[in-house]
């Protein structure tokens, strides 16, 4: 599938990066804030490194760059979306984007503007006086623009790191504190106003920091607030403008419209331009997105059944996501590919239990997390020749058991059963701690695999409800060469001629062999041996020693693994004989 660039992806970059700085910013002036707290002289010394870095020539490029370029990314994507049908959450971060400018402009023009054209000293002792106490209505004003500026930064942040690996393992502590700053930043700034209506009490106070803080003249002020106004209307006209673009450009591509039709027969009729997914949305047709259609998930992908020729070329983006499906050519992500003409779609994926605001974009509460994470698959060799040979409560016996000796290793190991199939078995570790612990880790995906030594736990219990039996069995045995585990090896060495009386000399101080043998003798008084059994463990016992012997001898060279083999595979036999 030939590949083409996504603009649409750079743009949301660089707004995302542009957005990133002044996230920065407000987060730092949302500190300063929390000085007041302290006193509205620690106040002003924060001011001092706050403007040290945001007035300097780095820090005013960087600002207005990212302030005037996001504005402008944000007029551009409000011009480019094919539908205003979005999910709520991107409704929100939307409406509280654009009305950031509308409260803000009489601040920014009254302080940093005003600063410029007329050497105003904007410190905090003015800024709070005259939003305290001369003019409240702007304080609330003021207020309100610092929260809604506050939620339109964390929206944005949460919905870019919600599908990252690490996100949900830190979404707490980041939601605690993106709570606290700006209630401590609001806590400050109420402090410090009580303490400027405290010293405005004395009659010098108020004209001696007018004085020293060299306000706009009266031209200036008409000047200033002539800005202010043609900001705040220019904003609104701007957002206006947009709407009425908008809305030329799709009244000029419905009289070129284009019709998708879905299994049911049912037909939609978009604009150019859109894609498969806002065509279902526009209709009201269910159509499965957990990511809300940013291409980051492969769930409302689509066959393409008629009109393959006429679908633009696959971006990067959306190649990326259908590589990792490994799904054929005729098959697209439908909230990426905008048909060129008539194209006839399958969904793939069912979007169940979707209702209309499914199909609006509204965000399923089900929607899924995107994860790496190590899969176990296990099951029994050779159990369907088995299966025929056994009654069928005896098949049900051996599944119930394995399902129990599997499914325990699995828990013990960390992980998570997700399925029993049959005879197989999935699980999932690492869902929280990540692949690389899930299947490395102490407790990790390979421990389970790693059985022998609950086979070596498994003879000595035997050996322990057997006494007569297991003495011989381990006067033959060599435990250096029988079994893997230290511990079982050392438990072996011990048991030999202790079997009726286990406990009787165990050596002082060694509570991990203590521990084990007790381990082993509880075990043996709950089994149901027989010399039939017993016979069966130890043949698995010698199933793992050849195991064992053929993996050294293959890194070895291969030398004697014929022989290795022979051996083994008249031990697997007599396995079978006696399950049979």
């Amino acid at each position: 599938m030939p590949t083409a660039r996504s603009g649409a992806a750079v743009v949301r970059q660089t707004r995302l990066w542009l957005g990133l700085v002044l996230f920065t910013y407000l987060t730092t002036h949302f500190l300063n804030h929390a000085l007041g707290l302290i006193s509205l002289d620690a106040m002003m010394a924060g001011r001092d490194w706050f403007v040290l870095l945001w007035r300097s020539r780095a820090g005013t490029l960087a600002l207005y760059t990212a302030l005037f370029g996001h504005l402008l990314l944000a007029y551009w994507s409000l011009y480019r979306r094919r539908t205003l049908r979005m999910p709520g959450w991107e409704a929100l971060q939307l409406s509280l984007g654009l009305s950031i400018p509308l409260l803000l402009v009489w601040h920014v023009v009254g302080t940093r503007l005003a600063h410029e054209m007329a050497g105003t000293r904007d410190t905090y002792t003015l800024v709070v006086l005259n939003l305290w106490k001369l003019d409240p209505v702007a304080g609330w004003r003021q207020t309100t623009a610092l929260v809604v500026a506050w939620l339109h930064g964390c929206v944005g942040l949460h919905f870019w790191l919600r599908l990252r690996p690490w996100y949900p393992r830190y979404a707490r502590a980041l939601y605690t504190g993106f709570l606290l700053l700006p209630v401590l930043a609001l806590l400050g700034f109420a402090e410090a106003g009580r303490e400027v209506s405290r010293l405005a009490a004395e009659p010098a106070f108020v004209p001696g920091v007018v004085a020293e803080s060299r306000l706009p003249s009266p031209a200036q002020r008409l000047a200033l607030g002539r800005v202010s106004r043609g900001v705040f209307w220019g904003h609104l006209g701007a957002i206006a403008l947009v709407l009425a673009a908008r809305g030329a450009r799709e009244r000029r591509r419905r009289r070129q419209g284009l019709r998708v039709t879905y299994p049911d027969g049912r037909e939609v009729v978009v604009p150019l331009g859109f894609t498969i997914l806002e065509a279902s949305r526009l209709a009201g047709i269910p159509h499965a997105s957990v990511c809300g259609g940013r291409g980051r998930c492969s769930t409302c992908r689509v066959r393409v059944v008629r009109g393959a020729e006429r679908l633009p070329l696959a971006t990067v983006d959306e190649l990326r996501v259908l590589g990792r499906v490994g799904v054929p050519a005729h098959v697209r992500l439908a909230c990426q590919v905008r048909p060129l003409g008539d194209v006839a779609v399958v969904p793939l994926v069912p979007a169940a239990g979707a209702g209309s605001g499914d199909a609006a974009g509204v965000a399923d509460q089900r929607e899924g997390r995107e994860r790496t994470i190590a899969v176990l698959f296990a099951d029994l060799r050779g159990f369907t020749r088995l299966a025929e040979r056994k009654l069928p409560y005896d098949v049900v016996f051996i599944l119930n058991r394995y399902f129990e000796a599997v499914g325990g290793a699995i828990t013990e190991a960390g992980g998570l059963v997700n399925q029993f199939t049959g005879d197989g078995v999935m699980a999932l570790f690492g869902v929280e701690s990540g692949p690389e612990e899930g299947s490395r880790g102490p407790n990790g995906a390979h421990k389970v695999l790693d059985r022998r030594e609950q086979t070596e736990r498994a003879f000595l219990a035997y050996c322990l409800a057997l006494p007569d039996e297991g003495e011989r069995r381990l006067a033959e045995a060599d435990p250096d060469e029988l079994f893997s585990a230290p511990m079982t090896r050392r438990a072996a060495e011990y048991l030999r001629g202790r079997l009726r009386t286990p406990a009787a000399d165990l050596p002082p101080g060694d509570e991990a062999l203590a521990r084990l043998v007790a381990e082993l003798v509880i075990r043996a008084g709950q089994l149901e041996a027989t010399p039939a059994k017993l016979e069966l463990e130890a043949l698995q016992l010698d199933l793992s020693r050849l195991d064992r012997l053929i993996a050294g001898a293959r890194v070895s060279g291969g030398e004697g693994m014929r022989e290795l083999a022979t051996q083994r595979q008249v031990v697997l036999d007599a396995i079978r004989h006696r399950l049979n």
